[in-house]
């Protein structure tokens, strides 16, 4: 049993998870098994964001002190919370996927910066394309005019080569001839 110093360790590091992360969600994580669970951390990791599980009773105390008690109703029977502190869209759409797979899994909500959310906006935050796919498609849109004009260019002075090299030949033609 944990000592009351270490429960108070315990909440400030909560307390330091929830408010600093401007995403967090709300899951019961029944039925998913340590080797799963091992491999959905994984997987959140390599999209700076973590998942991690305490007593509902530390995490409410946590809400009371971010001023986020109206959150307190997510927090009934076993519960993770998932922390995203870099590409929102792709942590949501791991922790989505997975979730959509294990049907005894619930996504019960979350909050982003500072706003209740339900299970509908991260069903469309994880239906969002990832921040890489977003600046891919964003370079691609810039790169295309600018290459584009390129290979105009690039016509345009070969056509200039070729037709240069024709009179080259014509006048090598009218002078030996």
């Amino acid at each position: 049993m944990a000592t009351r110093a270490e429960k108070e360790q315990r909440v400030q590091e909560l307390t330091e998870f929830v408010v600093e992360a401007p995403l967090w969600m709300v899951s019961d994580y029944r039925g998913l098994s340590v080797s799963a669970f091992a491999e959905l951390r994984r997987k959140l990791r390599e999209h700076d964001a973590t998942i991690t599980v305490a007593k509902n009773t530390l995490f409410q105390r946590v809400l009371g002190s971010a001023d986020l008690s109206t959150a307190d109703d997510m927090f009934v029977g076993p519960s993770a919370v998932t922390a995203c502190w870099g590409d929102i869209a792709s942590a949501a759409k791991v922790l989505w996927d997975l979730f959509q797979d294990e049907e005894s899994m619930v996504i019960r909500g979350g909050v982003m910066d500072g706003e209740i959310i339900d299970t509908e906006v991260i069903a469309r935050l994880s239906a969002l394309p990832s921040r890489d796919e977003l600046l891919a498609e964003a370079v691609g849109g810039i790169a295309s005019p600018i290459t584009g004009l390129v290979y105009t260019l690039d016509a345009l002075l070969s056509g200039l080569v070729y037709t240069l090299q024709g009179r080259i030949l014509q006048m090598e033609e009218s002078s030996a001839g």
